[in-house]
């Protein structure tokens, strides 16, 4: 796996946790104004496990394992660390 490389990731069930934590803070405090403070929200559709996304590769590991940049359906991304190759939830995918 090289840097850059473009790969496809299975959102695990902790992953699915964070990310519609996040989005469901935006949910509870939209009404805040936070077009004059600069502050950034997480919006998006919900996800679920198993969905998938395309990721790009920022660090490449010794045991094979990878982190990246997972590209989501909304205005934010996710950080997926320590990440193997495989065909399941949590990994990225292999043809």
């Amino acid at each position: 796996m090289k840097l850059g490389s473009m790969v496809l990731y299975s959102l695990s069930e902790g992953d699915v946790s964070a990310i519609n934590r996040r989005r469901n803070d935006y949910q509870n405090y939209k009404s805040y104004r936070y077009e004059q403070t600069g502050s950034v929200f997480h919006v998006g559709n919900r996800v679920s496990i198993g969905q998938q996304f395309p990721m790009i590769v920022v660090a490449v590991h010794e045991d094979g394992t990878i982190n990246g940049q997972v590209f989501l359906d909304g205005n934010d991304h996710y950080w997926a660390c320590a990440i193997s190759a495989g065909n399941t939830a949590g990994q990225f995918l292999t043809e």
